[in-house]
């Protein structure tokens, strides 16, 4: 019998899924239409994310999707000018 491994992904990916999941701001409740992701209080853009190619399993992002949140445009353009 042999041990299946846990199927691993790039965490760009599951941040692809993860917004896709996400319909109301972590901050004002507003429904999401254009969104900024953060971790760990930090902006975290497009290019950045892309270039996240570390491999996870599921366990590991369920660990890992805690350091992120979805900002509406308008949040997220806050948390900038607080930075």
């Amino acid at each position: 019998m042999t041990v299946q491994q846990p199927k691993r992904r790039p965490l760009s990916r599951y941040l692809k899924d993860f917004k896709h999941s996400q319909t109301h701001c972590a901050h004002c409740h507003k429904l999401l239409d254009r969104i900024t992701l953060v971790r760990r209080g930090k902006i975290v853009n497009k290019i950045a994310i892309s270039q996240l190619d570390m491999l996870l399993d599921d366990a590991a992002w369920q660990r890992e999707q805690k350091e992120w949140v979805a900002l509406c445009r308008f949040c997220g353009d806050l948390h900038c000018k607080k930075q």
